[in-house]
């Protein structure tokens, strides 16, 4: 009987830490789901007004070279 008793506590405490375990899983998976927005968010800006400025400079310098070919 004590035998019983002392499988039932130790399945007791296996499922207790696989309970845990997968707390602390899910948790870690909304930190990185976090970190990769906040990451990725920013380059993903820099990019976009780095090809826009580069954009906007190439249209700037094609009009001047048309300007002065006219002239």
């Amino acid at each position: 009987n004590d035998t019983i008793t002392n499988l039932n506590t130790e399945v007791s405490s296996i499922a207790d830490l696989t309970q845990s375990i997968s707390s602390i899983v899910e948790q870690l998976e909304k930190v990185i789901r976090l970190a990769r927005i906040l990451l990725t968010s920013p380059i993903i800006k820099i990019i976009s007004a780095s090809a826009g400025l580069f954009s906007g400079l190439s249209k700037a310098g094609a009009g001047g070279k048309k300007k002065e070919d006219e002239k």
